[in-house]
């Protein structure tokens, strides 16, 4: 008897609460302009080559500091090659690591 008593109390409760529905979820938009304009904030004077090296953070969860350090790591190829007294020492960064 108890136990039809307690039934009885909560199946109003049950009823109240949100039901869950199924939702179609449309595809995700593409990002690749959303990627370059990332890409270029944080390109600096390398911001021409967004196009070129935007594959190297298209997967990441955390794209500002991805493109930071690729442009980091070019910059650093770059002044390498300078230092030694490199030829197209820009282009040749750029084409290494993207």
């Amino acid at each position: 008897m108890q136990f039809t008593t307690l039934l009885a109390l909560a199946l109003p409760l049950v009823a109240a609460l949100p039901q869950a529905t199924s939702t179609t979820s449309a595809p995700a938009p593409t990002q690749t302009a959303d990627l370059e304009a990332i890409c270029e904030s944080q390109a600096g004077s390398y911001a021409s080559s967004c196009p070129q090296c935007l594959h190297n953070c298209a997967s990441t969860a955390y794209p500002e500091q991805c493109f930071l350090s690729v442009f980091t790591v070019i910059n650093g190829y770059q002044a390498n090659c300078e230092a030694r007294g490199g030829y197209n020492c820009r282009d040749m960064a750029i084409n290494t690591y993207c």
